[in-house]
């Protein structure tokens, strides 16, 4: 007789378990593509400022729907990320290239600095229609400001408690 596939040496060599929770519902995002558009702001006013300067920021919200009472969430921002953690600029065109010196950063509702790719704090969320706000501002990045579009994409997830 040979050898079975199970005498031939094969040995379970580790375990995984995987856990979960069936839940009531989560929230709807109401969109999930959204825009939000900056104010222009002249390049001389933040030109030979060192980095993490901000200037003007920017509310923005995201809506969700149909939340279950008794929810609380968390949110977490992704997107190319700069040395000083903050959201980097697409690159543009060839014809007209992003501005230089510039990235995004962002906050939550109560002016608090978010860090990409971490959760927010805690966001108590009621039965029903709930909005989520966030700001966002411009920041220097201690390189030589050069006018140009100030494109930026980050994702999010929603984390509900």
């Amino acid at each position: 007789g040979g050898l079975s596939v199970a005498q031939a040496g094969q040995a379970p060599a580790g375990q995984i378990r995987f856990e979960g929770n069936i839940i009531e519902r989560v929230c709807t995002i109401e969109t999930n593509h959204l825009t939000v558009p900056l104010k222009d702001f002249a390049r001389v006013i933040m030109d030979g400022k060192s980095a993490d300067q901000e200037f003007v920021k920017t509310e923005f919200k995201i809506p969700l729907v149909d939340c279950p009472a008794s929810t609380g969430a968390t949110v977490q921002f992704t997107g190319q990320n700069t040395s000083g953690n903050y959201l980097e600029l697409n690159p543009g065109t060839k014809d007209n290239p992003a501005a230089k010196g510039v990235a995004l950063k962002l906050y939550d509702g109560s002016d608090r600095p978010l860090e990409l790719g971490k959760a927010s704090s805690p966001i108590d969320l009621k039965d029903g229609d709930n909005t989520l706000a966030f700001k966002v501002a411009y920041v220097t990045t201690g390189d030589k400001v050069k006018t140009g579009p100030v494109i930026a994409d980050a994702g999010f997830v929603i984390n509900y408690n």
